[in-house]
């Protein structure tokens, strides 16, 4: 079931109750390729792994599909390889029901693939080749503005070439749609200003926080300072995921701290997408919530999935979750 319209106002909602869909996500499409190890390895160190995994992953793809699964209305904006990962992918999306007229496939160029370690402990480290991803221009999200303008909210990061991105926030805020910016993986060169003002919600985690700010993101002190700084930096709703500790976020001139439940992490591989693409889908969905309450929700949902192996295939289905999380 798609999600329901909920009409009554609130805070930072969508504007359009009768758009086409309720997330639209420009961003990137990656194959995950997952070793599990009992720690992690070192330089020059050759270790046998556990086990071995496959999958959809990729920032966008990821956000996307959770959302999808929540009950969103969801459509994938960005760009594969004409070869057996982008094939297996766009087979992937259709299962799910999700709208690829603006997945584009590029013959000669590959699908981005990730080289996933996962240790014992549920961490990981991950290497992406962004292949096709960075092939994405903006004249093919002029093409894909039609979706884009018909969303309630959209949603980027930074996985794609940055002219891309602001190109289609650019798009999304003259629409009238709410626009969600996760500035990941961690920026290597300042990110400009517009980028960040044109999103209504900026979400970095404490790494990527600390990239755009310059500053130090561990202490609450901390956190409190890189939360302002990001709103002096243009953000609207400046957010920050904290990992176990929960989520951070500004609201008017209080930092208010939303915790994540306790719980046994075997896999945190997607746990931030899971997050990202959970509040679009409540941002989308539940407009009547406040927003602290979407982020719980969120929140919540995240944390299911640090307890699955895998990307996408640790991400709950609506009809998995608690009834106080379905509706």
């Amino acid at each position: 079931a798609r999600c329901p319209l909920v009409h009554p106002a609130a805070p930072m909602q969508p504007s359009q109750s009768s758009a086409a869909f309720d997330v639209a996500v420009m961003g990137s499409v990656v194959y995950d390729l997952i070793a599990y190890v009992d720690t992690a390895v070192r330089p020059g160190e050759t270790r046998i792994g556990s086990s071995f995994g496959m999958g959809a992953g990729g920032k966008g793809a990821n956000q996307c599909t959770m959302a999808s699964f929540l009950g969103s209305r969801a459509a994938m904006v960005g760009k594969i390889g004409d070869d057996l990962f982008g094939q297996e992918y766009m087979k992937y999306f259709s299962k799910h029901g999700i709208h690829t007229e603006h997945l584009l496939m590029e013959a000669g160029a590959s699908t981005g693939v990730a080289s996933i370690t996962v240790t014992g402990g549920g961490e990981n480290t991950i290497v992406v080749v962004p292949g096709a991803n960075f092939r994405l221009t903006p004249a093919d999200i002029d093409r894909a503005a039609g979706v884009l303008a018909a969303a309630k909210v959209v949603v980027c990061q930074l996985e794609v070439p940055t002219d891309v991105t602001t190109r289609a926030l650019k798009i999304a805020r003259e629409a009238g749609a709410m626009t969600i910016l996760n500035p990941a993986p961690a920026p290597v060169t300042p990110t400009p200003p517009e980028l960040l003002a044109l999103a209504d919600v900026v979400c970095p985690n404490q790494q990527e926080a600390t990239a755009i700010t310059g500053l130090p993101c561990t202490t609450d002190q901390d956190v409190d300072a890189v939360l302002r700084r990001l709103r002096d930096l243009g953000c609207r709703l400046p957010m920050v995921t904290l990992g176990a500790s929960g989520v951070a976020f500004l609201d008017g001139d209080q930092v208010l701290r939303v915790p994540a439940p306790a719980v046994e992490a075997i896999d945190t591989t997607g746990a931030g997408d899971a997050f990202m693409g959970s509040l679009a889908h409540f941002c989308a969905c539940r407009p009547d919530l406040p927003m602290a309450a979407r982020v719980s929700r969120a929140v919540r949902i995240a944390a299911i999935s640090v307890t699955r192996p895998g990307t996408q295939t640790s991400f709950p289905h609506r009809e998995e979750l608690p009834a106080d999380l379905r509706d």
